[in-house]
């Protein structure tokens, strides 16, 4: 006898797929609210953000692509030295530590 599997979802299956398709996009969504927003206008659905986060990190293994802010006093140099640095050691992530780099 198959079993019913509970409570449907809040996201249905047609729309959990769009939002799959625009998650693999390079743009994607920059937070959960405007993953709300964009339910609501795209495919008239109303969720609330705990709702869209268990979907978009735990079902579809996904992250928001948003940028984390820099310091404004971090050198460019800097970080494309310690880029160098990291490439020279590719077995070893450790190995980079001592060597005196600062990027600020």
């Amino acid at each position: 006898m198959p079993h019913g599997g509970g409570r449907p979802a809040a996201i249905p299956p047609w729309a959990q797929a769009q939002l799959k398709a625009r998650l693999a996009e390079p743009r994607g969504f920059a937070s959960d609210g405007e993953i709300v927003t964009w339910l609501a206008s795209a495919c008239g659905i109303w969720v609330e953000d705990w709702v869209v986060y268990d979907l978009v990190r735990h079902h579809c293994k996904a992250s928001l692509k948003t940028s984390r802010p820099t310091h404004r006093q971090l050198k460019s140099e800097a970080i494309a030295a310690y880029r160098r640095v990291l490439d020279a050691f590719p077995g070893n992530p450790g190995a980079h530590y001592n060597l005196g780099l600062a990027l600020w």
